[in-house]
């Protein structure tokens, strides 16, 4: 099931339907969908395996193409790579026939998803791609704090944006290199080679900046894990019943342990907080069923 747009996703996609099925592509360069973006994806990834000397050494690795649009990069990585490509309109994408025909391979993988909150676990990643896509989003810096969640550390970001110019409908945000740079270091990433290049079709007055990073340190407390549950909070679970009268619950707590009760059967289902306010007249606990199930044996003799 898609689920419905936004008015600024429609745009979006209209866009890709119009330069893949209209003739976008060539009014604007007089050469097809297919040969303009194979050419280009063909071209980036030649580059960046060129400039960044690690690259080739985690071919047989994870590398995740983020906002990565009807045609990933990743369709022409090497053989070896395990390729996830992740889009909020992935769906869509498929839906109006907008990815182009492919090779079949085991290791590719299409998700649907945004980049504040990507679908995948922490330090899942050799490579980490976002292309022409951090100005598009909602949060770009809780964006690129999510690249970074997923990058191994000694993994790699590469990152391409436009800097500076006009914002739009399309393009929310606009920030510079330095701020970019910034932020980068202050999530644990080291710059490898960057640099900025004027023209191509870019917003007004934009740069186009490539950023390439790598992870080298785990920034403390940057993605804090989520508290504890409280005691008592999670759902007990009924673990033995009519031991002389009384049922034996365990009441999970990934904190201090579980716990187990012993409750008389008439006093009907265990609930914790008549444990805190003392509403059982009779009850046993222990840290084993085994324990509470003695101490109700006990207390018969």
């Amino acid at each position: 099931m898609m689920r419905e747009l936004s008015e600024k996703e429609r745009g979006e996609l209209e866009f890709w339907i119009d330069h893949i099925v209209g003739l976008g592509c060539v009014r604007e360069s007089s050469r097809s969908y297919i040969e303009q973006w194979s050419d280009g994806a063909i071209g980036r990834l030649s580059h960046y395996r060129s400039d960044i000397a690690g690259l080739q050494s985690v071919e047989n690795g994870t590398w995740v193409d983020v906002g990565c649009g009807p045609y990933p990069v990743l369709l022409h990585a090497p053989a070896s790579v395990n390729s996830v490509m992740i889009d909020p309109l992935m769906k869509h994408y498929f839906h109006h026939n907008l990815v182009p025909a492919r090779e079949e391979r085991h290791n590719q993988l299409f998700l649907e998803g945004f980049i504040e909150d990507l679908p995948l676990v922490d330090q899942s990643a050799d490579v980490v791609m976002c292309l022409n896509a951090l100005d598009h989003v909602e949060d770009p810096w809780l964006g690129l704090r999510e690249l970074v969640r997923i990058l191994k550390v000694g993994g790699y970001l590469i990152l391409e944006v436009d800097v500076g110019g006009q914002t739009d409908f399309m393009h929310p945000h606009s920030f510079e290199a330095e701020e970019l740079e910034r932020r980068a270091a202050e999530l644990g990433l080291t710059s490898m080679k960057k640099f900025k290049v004027l023209g191509g079709k870019r917003r007004t007055e934009a740069q186009l900046y490539y950023g390439f990073y790598q992870r080298t340190a785990l920034v403390e407390n940057l993605f804090p894990q989520a508290p504890a549950p409280r005691k008592g909070s999670l759902k007990p679970m009924l673990v033995k019943e009519g031991v002389r009268g009384f049922n034996v619950v365990q009441l999970p707590d990934p904190t201090d342990g579980d716990t187990f009760y012993a409750i008389r059967q008439e006093d009907g289902a265990f609930e914790y907080r008549r444990i805190v306010s003392n509403d059982y007249k009779v009850f046993f606990e222990g840290r084993s069923l085994e324990e509470v199930v003695q101490k109700v044996n006990a207390s018969f003799l």
